[in-house]
């Protein structure tokens, strides 16, 4: 979910990607998934999977959001064998979570330069914690150091979901202390305190307090 203007909101999901406006849902892109949403000046950038269920259409599209309308769309990028997660825009440069579970168990981050129009992937970022954790889906840039959230597959390999933190060499630093993840997503920090998505359990976690959705994946 990103915020517009005037409390409209821009949401990506698994079937489409929508502005909710008005208590309107109007559809931009209609039978494609997208995860994330960034900005960067006056353009938008969003992570697209292809087809729900299908990872051989991915692709970095960028548009404007002007008068209440989107307006010069533009794939900026494009990656048949992919599983684009996460998206987000730290010191001028936009990285992509392309989480390799379906080839191997090692995720990788897209690194691109967004300055200037000029749209160029510059590196291709491997992670490596030493541990057999897998599905990397999120990651938050902190002022000196960088966290990944791993989903681990939990309901299937019964390994709790975990989040690591890393230099911002993207170097192993340590395991983030959680309680028991299960599925998790989306892990930030706000206000010195770790937020995440317990998406299994259904519980949002914001430090030490929580919301619980009954009988929901978040």
């Amino acid at each position: 979910i990103r915020v517009l203007k005037n409390r409209e909101l821009l949401l990506a999901t698994a079937n489409g990607l929508y502005i909710i406006k008005k208590n309107e849902l109007v559809c931009v892109f209609k039978d494609n998934g997208f995860y994330g949403v960034a900005k960067y000046k006056n353009r938008y950038f969003v992570a697209c999977k292809g087809r729900p269920a299908h990872h051989t259409q991915g692709a970095i599209i960028s548009f404007n959001y002007i008068s209440g309308k989107v307006k010069n769309i533009k794939i900026e990028y494009k990656l048949r064998e992919q599983a684009f997660h996460d998206i987000k825009i730290f010191k001028k440069k936009l990285y992509v979570v392309n989480s390799t579970w379906r080839k191997n168990k090692i995720g990788k981050i897209l690194k691109f330069n967004i300055e200037n129009e000029n749209f160029k992937l510059e590196k291709t970022i491997t992670v490596d914690t030493n541990y057999p954790f897998s599905h990397l889906n999120t990651i938050f840039f902190k002022k000196n150091s960088i966290l990944v959230c791993y989903h681990n597959y939990t309901e299937i390999t019964r390994m709790p979901s975990q989040i690591c933190e890393l230099s911002k060499e993207w170097k192993f630093i340590k395991i983030v202390e959680t309680s028991n993840l299960s599925c998790a997503h989306d892990c930030s920090i706000i206000n010195n305190k770790l937020h995440v998505l317990d998406s299994a359990h259904g519980i949002f976690y914001m430090g030490k307090d929580k919301i619980h959705f009954k009988n929901r994946f978040l």
